[in-house]
């Protein structure tokens, strides 16, 4: 039997001040984190769509027929509404986009008000969760710490790739409710009531139905029994295989609907991680991207919606940053196994080392899943994934800071010079992220906007480079000036050229590059592009047909016979290629060839008026000659 947890006079002095926190503080509390949410976020109402919320929501067909939509989105996988094949399945989240949908249409603004209020929830029962967490572990805490924990983690500015992209409501859903499933486990280790654990277990089922990584919390569970529970450890094994409930249901759903026979290789334009390099480089890499996490959650500059192929180059452990990584979740992971055992044996543990070790595993469970570590996932990093883990890293530090002060003050409390000192710190913190949140959320307004702020630190990324060149190209497509779109055809092949400047080996860039080059009028350059795409890819008919036009505008006809052969041996009922050789044949005079394959062009595609005239305009050629 695992005995109590010793706490040292020294302590007692404040004991039980954050129990003893009077109603009405808790409710000034609630009140200010409400306050506080509503200053973060208001300003994402004013947002559109952007990135992601395209696949989930915009263009989304399930997700497009509002509440008839909600059986496909409970029966299928994450992506399949936009016919993407992957392993995934989180249905709530979509459901809720559908209600929205159902309710008021495509409604960026909906479905910004619903991520705040999210988030405003989530703010409340963190703050209610970390109040339990000190009344077991460190009773003399006073309330205010669990309070400028909370108010810390909602101001921080990483969070605003979950809150102001629409989509990331999955994370948001996944960390709400496994803060009810830990705040009701709480509630049963203080009074045991049976209640208070059937309300834990059923509420880790939405967190999983919201994201596949809260299986993770399956492990904190035994973890936060071990650190604040005092029953034998037959009672807490018994707890902890309820949770196995939920989670078994959950994946009898998984993989009967997330289409796991289809799970498709990464690659590495997505994760730079799947690069063929030594195992050391890959990695000294991982730990190097560990330490970046760190470091953003302390200084979270700069912010940018992503980190794949080659934002993060691969590096080796002669970096001095990955060693400094590798020792410090080194060291919290073997802290961690340390104070399990010794609580395990019964041995005295000071509240303040309670304090990391739960700090501690709260923050491994919350990345875990997404660290790269044991399994590669579709992103080399994110800031999205640090949304639940950073709850444990504010933890431990505010907590530090407020044991340094009530050090530092006589009487061993928190009061006098020191804790001001740390008030105003934390005041300074908070007001820095306020500002850095609300200024970042203007990014997110839409693709253009995200897109065109964020390559200023993302220069070396391939994605960001080619996503603003897409952009670029979209406005030269419906550009009706001449010259204002050859303007966006312009920038739009100067992000393309940098994006295969980084990873030349996406065969669609190169063909996308061939269109623009054709467009702006650079045909050679564009006959360059598409040869660099055919010897990516040689089977897309697409490119041979486009070197074949763009032969043919150049007047190199023998050159563009060549391309179409070859493309009429890939699929000779094209049409568009048929009606390619007709021109062809036509410009080179062979206006018997050119009929015939406009004949075929127009057997394959008879309601075309252009082929149409074509044809008749090689017969008239033909008999005038005759």
């Amino acid at each position: 039997m695992v005995k109590s947890v010793q706490v040292s006079k020294k302590v007692q002095i404040n004991a039980g001040a954050v129990k003893k926190g009077s109603r009405r503080t808790w409710v000034l509390f609630s009140l200010a984190i409400v306050f506080l949410t509503i200053i973060l976020y208001a300003n994402t109402l004013q947002n559109g769509y952007a990135l992601d919320d395209k696949g989930i929501i915009t263009q989304n067909k399930f997700t497009l027929k509002g509440f008839a939509g909600i059986p496909d989105l409970l029966t299928t996988s994450y992506w399949e509404g936009i016919n993407k094949n992957v392993r995934s399945y989180r249905p709530l989240a979509p459901v809720s986009f559908a209600i929205e949908v159902g309710l008021w249409g495509l409604n960026p603004a909906a479905g910004h008000l619903s991520n705040l209020v999210i988030y405003l929830l989530t703010g409340l029962v963190l703050l209610f969760f970390l109040k339990r967490v000190f009344e077991k572990i460190d009773p003399g805490v006073p309330p205010v710490i669990p309070f400028i924990i909370t108010m810390l983690f909602l101001a921080h500015p990483i969070h605003t790739e979950v809150v102001a992209n629409i989509k990331s409501r999955d994370a948001m859903f996944e960390l709400l409710f496994i803060l009810l499933s830990g705040y009701f486990l709480l509630r049963f280790i203080a009074a045991k009531k049976r209640s208070d654990l059937i309300l834990s277990v059923l509420s880790y089922f939405p967190a999983l139905l919201s994201k596949e990584s809260a299986i993770t919390y399956i492990v904190m569970v035994p973890v936060i029994l071990v650190l604040m529970d005092d029953s034998p450890m037959k009672k807490k094994a018994q707890t902890t295989l309820l949770y196995l409930i939920p989670v078994a249901v959950f994946l009898v759903l998984f993989f009967k609907f997330s289409n796991i026979q289809e799970f498709q290789k990464l690659h590495i334009m997505d994760n730079a991680l799947v690069a063929d390099a030594p195992a050391g480089q890959i990695w000294a890499t991982k730990f190097l991207i560990l330490g970046k996490y760190l470091a953003l959650l302390i200084f979270p500059h700069p912010l940018v919606y992503d980190y794949s192929f080659n934002q993060i180059p691969l590096t080796d452990f002669s970096n001095p940053a990955v060693f400094l990584s590798l020792i410090i979740y080194v060291s919290a992971a073997s802290f961690l196994i340390v104070i399990l055992f010794k609580r395990l044996a019964g041995k005295k543990v000071t509240p303040g080392s309670l304090v990391a070790a739960f700090s501690a595993a709260w923050f491994f469970m919350g990345f875990f899943a997404s660290s790269n570590l044991l399994m590669l996932i579709g992103s080399t990093m994110g800031e999205r994934f640090m949304y639940a883990p950073s709850a444990g890293l504010l933890m431990i530090l505010v907590y530090g800071g407020y044991r340094l002060a009530c050090r530092a003050s006589g009487n061993k409390s928190f009061k006098g010079l020191a804790a001001a000192l740390a008030y105003f710190c934390f005041t300074v913190i908070i007001a820095g992220y306020i500002l850095k949140t609300i200024d970042r959320n203007k990014a997110w307004k839409d693709d253009f906007t995200l897109f065109s702020t964020d390559i200023r630190y993302l220069g070396e990324n391939t994605k960001a480079n080619d996503f603003l060149g897409n952009l670029y190209r979209k406005n030269g497509d419906s550009a009706t000036d001449p010259a204002l779109k050859t303007a966006y055809y312009t920038k739009a092949i100067e992000y393309k050229e940098k994006a295969v400047s980084i990873y030349p080996r996406v065969p669609e860039i190169h063909q996308q590059l061939g269109f623009l080059y054709g467009s702006i009028g650079a045909f050679e350059k564009a006959i360059t592009a598409y040869k660099t795409a055919i010897e990516m890819n040689p089977g897309e008919i697409t490119n041979y047909i486009q070197v074949g036009k763009a032969y043919g505008t150049i007047h190199k006809i023998p050159e563009g016979l060549e391309y179409l052969e070859k493309a009429e041996r890939i699929d000779p009922d094209n049409a568009d290629l048929l009606r390619t050789l007709g021109i062809i044949y036509a410009q080179s005079g062979q206006t018997g060839k050119a009929i015939m394959y406009f004949e075929k062009a127009l057997a394959r595609d008879p309601s075309n008026q252009q082929i149409s005239g074509y044809l008749a305009y090689a017969k008239k050629q033909a008999a005038m000659h005759k």
